[in-house]
């Protein structure tokens, strides 16, 4: 490795420069200090994990977590530049060692301070809000600025509303439009009552867009959103308005209770896309299984499935598809939510 990895040999020099004994000392008095603030760093990082992986933590502790870890990889980098062996020192690993660490400290500042997403932060107004009970979805309509280049179909955007923290949210409206559109289900504790917070006039920031969904139109397709899954779905659809020559595609709609208003209006935004629309009340009938599927659309190997909605509906739909020997790696595209 043309020395760098190298250990090197052992210095005997019987009396150091003054200036290089002085550092070297101080360096030694510190020891002790850098092996404690590696130790909190590790049991912080290992805590802050654990916080990140139990679903059962709401978003302001779980977005705290994050926010936290950036301190606890500069103790552990503190830790490890200080406790460098001094046989390393003045050789490539070393420098390399230290080039890591003040990258990665900038970063670390960088999130910790709150810059990241700044630039792509985005002033906007409330200009409509509707509500869906049966479906307990709010429809969210903004005007941005003239700073904002618009989106690509599947994208989302964090929206922040006066000192809340911003959250996430996919983006329903068509690519051209002039305004933005969420659909936003009462699933976490900050969606729940949200439609009764926000009035029209009212100032939200919008950062992004964020995220990339393909949808390879040359191959048929299915697409099953799960409850509010179904907003991934409304940008794409907008784009295939008045477009017939793309392959068939069939749109499984599935939610605990249907609200005919949403039901209507997505049933004419598929008819004027030409997609096939699915609606299954979950209330009144079984769930979208892979059979269901296939009996309406044939063998489902023809097909490339993109699906949006929980994390437990997927693992049931590609469990069945392994049996009918389908290349989920390849033919299986999800996209999945955990509210917090």
């Amino acid at each position: 490795m043309a020395g760098i990895l190298t250990r090197p040999a052992r210095q005997h020099d019987s009396k150091p420069a003054a200036t290089e004994f002085s550092w070297n000392a101080w360096v030694n008095n510190l020891h002790g200090f850098a092996e404690n603030l590696g130790e909190w760093g590790f049991y912080l990082l290992l805590a802050l994990l654990m916080i990140s992986l139990w679903a059962t933590v709401k978003y302001k502790p779980f977005k705290l977590s994050h926010r936290l870890m950036s301190v606890a990889y500069l103790l552990i980098v503190v830790h490890s530049v200080l406790l460098l062996k001094h046989a390393y020192w003045g050789e490539p690993i070393y420098y390399l060692t230290l080039g890591f660490a003040f990258i990665g400290s900038i970063a670390a500042m960088y999130s910790l301070l709150g810059f990241v997403g700044r630039s792509n932060r985005h002033a906007a107004v409330v200009v409509s809000t509707r509500y869906f009970p049966q479906a307990e979805t709010m429809e969210l309509i903004l005007k941005p600025n003239s700073a904002w280049q618009g989106h690509t179909a599947g994208q989302f955007a964090y929206l922040q509303f006066g000192n809340e923290d911003p959250h996430p949210f996919t983006i329903v409206s068509g690519t051209n439009d002039p305004e933005i559109r969420f659909l936003i289900k009462a699933l976490g504790d900050f969606t729940t009552g949200l439609y009764e917070r926000v009035k029209i006039g009212d100032a939200v920031t919008v950062e992004g867009p964020y995220g990339r969904v393909n949808f390879d139109l040359n191959k048929p397709q299915i697409w099953i959103a799960g409850g509010v899954g179904i907003a991934a779905f409304f940008a794409i659809l907008e784009t295939l308005k008045g477009k017939t020559n793309h392959p068939q595609i069939d749109l499984f709609y599935c939610n605990r209770g249907i609200d005919n208003h949403l039901a209507d209006e997505l049933y004419s935004l598929t008819q004027q896309a030409g997609v096939r629309l699915n609606v299954i009340d979950t209330l009144h009938s079984p769930r979208l299984n892979i059979d269901h599927i296939a009996t309406q659309c044939g063998n489902v190997n023809d097909y490339n499935f993109y699906f949006c909605g929980p994390e437990i509906f997927s693992k049931t739909l590609t469990k069945a598809l392994g049996a009918h020997s389908f290349d989920i790696e390849k033919n299986y595209h999800e996209e999945l939510f955990v509210m917090r």
